[in-house]
């Protein structure tokens, strides 16, 4: 198993700003990709709540048209992480 690459320090500073501990920023980032998997698949029930509230409060996810959509910046966050 690959080490997770730590945040930019953009994204770093973001998480911050948003409330959310650099230690919880890196572990959301981490399993961003399996999430993003688990949502494609419409297999929400899989990915805990505490991650998706995470997920939209730091702006990698957002709702759009009743479903779940991939930002550019989670995007980014999560090529980094596979």
């Amino acid at each position: 198993m690959s080490r997770p690459r730590p945040l930019s320090p953009e994204s770093a500073a973001s998480a911050a700003a948003r409330g959310i501990s650099l230690y919880r920023s890196q572990m959301l980032a981490y399993n961003l990709p399996g999430a993003m998997a688990a949502i494609l698949a419409a297999r929400l029930g899989d990915v805990p709540g505490e991650h998706l509230d995470g997920y939209l409060r730091l702006r990698w996810l957002r709702w759009e048209c009743g479903r779940l959509r991939l930002t550019p910046a989670g995007s980014r966050v999560c090529a980094a992480a596979a």
